[in-house]
């Protein structure tokens, strides 16, 4: 690209005279927030709160189709209750020839095997901790070493919904929760 006066344009030296680049105003900030607390949550519905958890596949496939009951997280975490169970973005290539998840029935042209969506919900029912200092007994799904976030009635959703995730538990956004609700109620 050249500038106007012929030269052309380098480090320093636009194509246009500054009048022409100036930009429009940012948008006003909104006040700062700060991170809610793993307890913290904005109901869905009355009375309702519901969490997410980001999980690679095929972890999060074998949570919504292989009866995965646990979830290997770094940290514990004092919520129960709801949480849905959203594929992240990565994908853990070495699990997936791992012999619990083909048992699990991994199949990656599976709806429930996308990434970046949501693919089913599930009960936060209880936290062990006892495998972040030892051997524990969760199952053969259980990492040692990990916190082991036991999930029960798992119920995978008939189609994927895309969402953003978010590491660690995080707050899925109103309407996302209600686009769950509604498959889950047909």
């Amino acid at each position: 690209m050249t500038i106007p006066n012929g030269l052309p344009a380098g480090p320093g030296r636009h194509a246009y005279p500054a009048s022409a680049r100036r930009h429009a105003p940012a948008p006003a900030r909104s006040p700062a927030r700060t991170a809610a607390p793993d307890d913290a949550a904005r109901p869905a519905e009355p009375g309702a709160r519901v969490r997410a958890i980001s999980v690679q596949q095929p972890w999060a496939f074998a949570i919504a189709r292989g009866g995965k009951p646990v979830s290997n997280q770094p940290a514990p975490t004092a919520y129960r209750g709801p949480v849905l169970v959203h594929a992240s973005m990565r994908v853990d290539l070495k699990a997936c020839d791992s012999p619990l998840v083909r048992a699990a029935g991994w199949d990656p042209r599976d709806p429930l095997a996308t990434i970046g969506a949501v693919i089913a919900a599930a009960e936060l029912t209880d936290v062990c901790s006892a495998a972040a200092h030892g051997d524990c007994g969760c199952g053969p799904w259980a990492d040692p070493g990990a916190h082991h976030w036991r999930l029960g009635d798992v119920r995978p959703l008939p189609r994927p919904i895309v969402a953003l995730g978010r590491l660690g538990l995080w707050e899925p956004a109103p309407h996302l929760v209600a686009a769950v609700h509604a498959m889950l109620s047909v």
